[in-house]
């Protein structure tokens, strides 16, 4: 029972006015002590759904960033220039093969090579990769080798600026890098694509993820949610960056 602090008239438990002169009751403290418990219940109940949805949202966005980067590392536009200098190097790498059954020697420059090689006499005459920087031509008397220094010009390097040369036009390093991936203009839908799908994740874990008691059973059913929230967000996410992939088509 509630007592009305006014005239005395014992009241309901649940009574908001008192029923003989209609005073407003105040809050029995219980009733006090327990909503003020349920609100901050509440608050950390939304701070743990938010919590995990952040959670969801870098772990979504960072697997699907690398599900993209490795699908843009086959060549393609994204890396035109690379791929062409490739292509530009076992040219000059075949004409100086051409070169040596003919004359029975390597080339000592460029220059020979242009002016009396086969088939890669105008890669060879050009003298630079499709960056615009200079090709760097070694003899040692016997052998010949033809190198870029990759988008840089600057030997070393890994990704766009690792060093080609004719006889190792495609090493395991020339792979674009993560951040080269990330900043590069042709792989931007990409990207974005990412994260997009970690913002729908996010957003799909807090509507749909409840936060159970902290029991075992809770705890599993917690987890496979979140499990078949991520399978199926990154399902979705392979499925958009493939499409963002830059053929040039």
């Amino acid at each position: 029972m509630r007592k009305c602090e006014h005239c005395g008239e014992e009241n309901p438990d649940g009574a908001a006015v008192c029923k003989k002169c209609g005073t407003m009751l105040l809050p029995a403290e219980a009733d006090f002590i327990s909503e003020t418990k349920g609100k901050a219940v509440r608050k950390k109940y939304w701070l743990l759904r938010v919590s995990v949805a952040l959670c969801v949202w870098v772990v979504i966005t960072q697997i699907s960033l690398h599900v993209a980067w490795h699908q843009a590392q086959r060549p393609g536009i994204a890396w035109n220039n690379q791929w062409r200098t490739r292509q530009e190097l076992e040219s000059i790498s075949n004409a100086i093969a051409m070169y040596g059954q003919e004359f029975g020697t390597a080339p000592a420059s460029l220059e020979q090579l242009a002016t009396n090689g086969n088939g890669g006499s105008f890669w060879a005459s050009y003298g630079r990769d499709c960056w615009g920087n200079p090709l760097v031509f070694y003899w040692n008397g016997t052998n010949s080798v033809v190198m870029s220094y990759g988008r840089d010009g600057m030997p070393g390097g890994v990704g766009e600026d690792c060093d080609l040369t004719t006889q190792s036009p495609s090493p395991k390093e020339a792979l674009p890098t993560f951040q080269q991936f990330l900043k590069n203009q042709w792989c931007r839908g990409m990207v974005v694509s990412s994260y997009v799908c970690g913002g729908l994740a996010a957003l799909l874990s807090l509507l749909t993820v409840r936060i159970p008691n902290l029991r075992t059973t809770g705890i599993i059913i917690l987890l496979l949610s979140l499990a078949a929230t991520i399978l199926g967000t990154l399902w979705t996410a392979t499925v958009i960056t493939a499409l963002h992939y830059p053929s040039g088509h």
